[in-house]
């Protein structure tokens, strides 16, 4: 069995040169201290994924979630996204989803073991985050 869970926050559009990608664990560790028991375990599997999707988002300017039905090797997998300017910090971009219920029982679902986060700054000066779960 294969649950999906996706949130998002802030939709926009933007066109350029392609972003810069990066994968961003220590917002994992931001979430972690959120959370109780089981913490998250940065997955470089679930990182490279969010970097793709943070990619996309980036080039198309687009704040959309992806179908992760295709997605094997997972139970459960979840994703939070959200679009503010580049070099947003972890503890915002975190409290963003924090604030938000539907990011917040993503972050904080025991069912989620893993996760891979990565940001994408586009040449407009708009950061694209993405966080991956998997469980």
């Amino acid at each position: 069995m294969l649950a999906v869970v996706a949130t998002a926050c802030f939709p926009s559009a933007q066109a350029g040169p392609p972003p810069v990608v990066r994968a961003a664990p220590s917002v994992v560790t931001t979430i972690n201290r959120f959370r109780g028991t089981p913490q998250l375990a940065v997955n470089d599997a679930l990182t490279n994924l969010a970097a793709g999707w943070a990619q996309h988002l980036a080039t198309t300017g687009v704040l959309a979630h992806r179908d992760l039905n295709g997605v094997g090797g997972w139970t459960y997998l979840g994703e939070t996204i959200v679009q503010g300017s580049c070099g947003i910090s972890d503890d915002a971009v975190v409290n963003l989803w924090m604030n938000s219920p539907p990011h917040r029982d993503t972050m904080l679902s025991p069912v989620y073991t893993s996760a891979g986060v990565a940001r994408a700054c586009a040449a407009d000066g708009r950061e694209w985050v993405v966080a991956d779960f998997g469980g």
